[in-house]
């Protein structure tokens, strides 16, 4: 069984990394992410949310 404080960790660097990669390649204020963690691994998924209004 994993620990609280290890997860926790985990997840925090991993954020981390993930804020830094989307300024290098996107815009910071439109991107949206999913933790989840299973038998001590975690699964993350980033998805850009720009969207365009057409005028």
């Amino acid at each position: 069984m994993a620990k609280k404080e290890d997860i926790k960790a985990k997840v925090h660097k991993k954020v981390e990394d993930l804020i830094d990669m989307v300024d290098k390649v996107g815009n910071i204020d439109f991107f949206e992410f999913g933790v989840r963690h299973t038998n001590g691994e975690l699964v993350i998924s980033l998805k850009n949310t720009y969207k365009e209004k057409i005028k």
